[in-house]
């Protein structure tokens, strides 16, 4: 283990972060209790999942002829399918998957804010790396 993580400093950045991780899930779960809005992209991203689960492989099944989905990258879908198979609405699933990645995202960011100060570890630009990344 590298001697930067057995550092108090490390540890006490990690929780803060985790606080603010869960601050921020918190704050985005109560301000969107009904997800965050829908477009024309979350609708084809949520229906393929949709048809994922319903064994009609990556189609769209909001239209007639039911052809494959071409224009919108898989991945978000088959995470949404994995999410479904558990008995989850894969709208559900999605609102909860984007407040968990937004949470996630905040953590990182603030360990890549960490790292980049330890590089300018003796100059302020460091300070206000950390500051801006974490108040973003």
């Amino acid at each position: 283990m590298h001697p930067k993580y057995l550092q108090p400093k490390f540890w006490i950045l990690i929780g803060i972060l985790l606080i603010l991780g869960a601050t921020g899930a918190v704050m985005l779960f109560t301000t969107t209790p009904l997800g965050l809005g829908l477009g024309n992209d979350s609708v084809a991203y949520i229906a393929g999942a949709r048809s994922l689960l319903a064994g009609n492989g990556y189609s769209r099944i909001w239209l007639y002829d039911q052809k494959p989905i071409t224009h919108f990258p898989p991945f978000f879908s088959l995470v949404l399918a994995i999410i479904g198979f558990t008995g989850i609405d894969p709208l559900t699933g999605a609102n909860g998957l984007v407040i968990f990645l937004y949470a996630l995202n905040t953590i990182l960011v603030g360990l890549c804010a960490w790292e980049i100060a330890q590089v300018w570890q003796e100059s302020q630009p460091g300070v206000w790396a950390i500051l801006a990344s974490v108040l973003l």
